[in-house]
């Protein structure tokens, strides 16, 4: 009530001060009315001047009423342009506040998608002149520098002299025309140690259409050269085991057989390659550009901005979409470092026998087999090949574990190209075990069946020799090292098919672990 009171004091003492003037008109125009009256001389014309005087009072009444209403008006309007006038400022100051809480929400996203970004990508911004205006934490991680160390300082703080100058030379001469860059970099970190990244970098221009800076993103990729340089050194390593030991046949068969997994390393390398070439690393470089362009105004650049606004949603997706390319470049590299470890088990078993002969232990075929299964994944998924298994319960063998591996390997391989052959409904390979007696003894018989080609009746009794294949591009060691491999361990290996695109099936036959055997 009382704030009603306050609000409408103005319009209340208005519509007092015109009645009060309304009354006041209508005295005077009595007054006149009665003056008029007396100096008439004549009585008879008396009456009309009363009528008239009471027509000026009514016509001074009403004139002062209209008057009253016209101020009171007046006095209103202006009361309600106030209300109005408050009412708006009052709205505006609501949508300041709320614009205020979305410019803070949108920093807080910001702030906290750069923070994921930290941890998925390793950035930088450097001048026209290469020197280094930001970084963020992970660079400062994997460099070993801290942010005041590098800020002013070019990236040759990082030079590793791996690369020759005409590679830098190539660099700078794409980025200086504008042009995005991307490429493999060998770093040094200040302690000394090397680190390989897999850098895009994209120069912005200003207005003018000059170059005025450079963003870098960066991903480390060092798990996978360290890789790539295992394999390499234990190819030379095997071969100079080879050349040793005097065992030229032999070094030949685990050549051929390391060169299966090789196979596998170089595909898995190559969807890594792939999948960095596809990242979404210029959109990201886009982004981060347009958020260091509006530093000074970024509340306002993602709250009014078109291009502002849709930026926290477009880094949400980016960072799930680098997460997740992140988890599936790590299951590659992971793959990488198994194949590896096999190739050096490889090489190991072959020195080991090359000192000291076998060294047998019990080992689980169902999971040699699937390991066999996984060395090939990569190429079974690409070309759709299903994978069908029949194992009854069996014992664990009793043989040299990374030769029945080797063994296994082998066979997969040749089933796989078998298959190729044939329509992608019927790309199948098949793996069965069963316990048998042989002679009184426990073995375990092991087969890799499929529906590829098959092998002409001809061909069956040569398929095992030294130098026979019917593949193009083979030579004739895998199946031959395997028959050797598998006799050594008291086994054999033995191969039947129907004739010409009836498929084949490869039979194993290894002694079953003895109860005392058994660890």
């Amino acid at each position: 009530m009382n704030q009603w009171l306050k609000r409408n004091v103005p319009v209340l003492l208005t519509f007092l001060l015109c009645g009060l003037l309304t009354i006041l008109a209508y005295e005077v125009a009595n007054k006149l009315a009665h003056r008029d009256a007396v100096k008439n001389v004549r009585a008879e014309k008396s009456s009309v001047l009363s009528q008239s005087s009471e027509f000026r009072g009514d016509v001074i009444l009403i004139a002062g009423g209209l008057v009253s209403l016209a101020l009171s008006a007046f006095v209103w309007s202006l009361s309600s342009t106030r209300a109005r006038a408050v009412a708006m400022a009052r709205s505006m100051n609501t949508e300041l506040v709320l614009a205020k809480e979305r410019a803070e929400r949108a920093l807080r996203e910001i702030s906290e998608l750069r923070l994921a970004l930290d941890h998925h990508a390793i950035l930088s911004v450097a001048d026209r002149d290469g020197k280094i205006i930001d970084v963020n934490s992970a660079f400062c991680q994997i460099s070993g520098y801290s942010r005041q160390e590098l800020i002013g300082r070019d990236h040759n703080i990082l030079n590793s002299a791996h690369h020759p100058k005409s590679f830098w030379n190539d660099m700078w001469a794409e980025i200086g025309l504008g042009r995005p860059w991307r490429g493999e970099i060998c770093n040094r970190r200040k302690d000394g140690s090397l680190y390989w990244v897999d850098s895009t970098i994209v120069p912005f221009r200003d207005v003018t259409d000059h170059v005025v800076k450079y963003v870098a993103i960066r991903f480390d990729i060092t798990a996978r050269k360290q890789a790539e340089l295992e394999r390499d050194r234990l190819h030379i390593e095997l071969e100079e085991a080879s050349r040793r030991a005097g065992m030229a046949e032999i070094a030949t068969g685990v050549l051929h057989n390391v060169g299966n997994v090789l196979n596998n390393v170089n595909t898995s390398a190559n969807v890594i390659a792939e999948k960095l070439k596809s990242s979404k690393v210029n959109g990201l470089c886009m982004a981060v550009g347009l958020i260091q362009q509006h530093d000074s105004d970024l509340g306002e650049f993602m709250v009014s901005d078109p291009k502002g606004k849709q930026i926290p949603a477009y880094l949400r997706e980016l960072s799930t979409l680098l997460s997740t390319e992140n988890s599936q470049l790590l299951g590659e590299v992971e793959s990488l470092f198994k194949s590896v470890d096999h190739m050096a088990k490889v090489i190991e078993s072959q020195q080991s026998f090359a000192r000291r002969g076998l060294n047998p232990e019990s080992v689980d075929l169902k999971e040699l087999i699937e390991e066999s299964v996984r060395i090939n994944l990569l190429t079974l998924d690409k070309n759709r090949i299903e994978i069908l298994r029949d194992f009854q319960p069996c014992p664990p063998a009793f043989a040299e574990k990374h030769l029945i591996l080797q063994i296994l390997v082998n066979l997969v391989s040749n089933a796989k190209k078998a298959v190729l052959h044939e329509s992608a409904n019927q790309r199948k390979i098949k793996f069965s075990l069963e316990p048998i007696m042989l002679d009184g003894v426990l073995n375990i018989r092991l087969r890799v069946t499929d529906t590829g080609v098959g092998i002409a009746a001809k061909d069956l009794p040569k398929i095992f020799q030294h130098g026979f294949t019917k593949s193009q591009g083979g030579h004739g060691f895998g199946l031959h090292m395997a028959a050797i491999d598998a006799r050594r361990m008291g086994g054999k290996l033995g191969v039947h098919s129907e004739g010409p695109g009836m498929g084949a099936e490869f039979t194993l036959i290894i002694p079953a672990a003895q109860k005392e055997a058994v660890v």
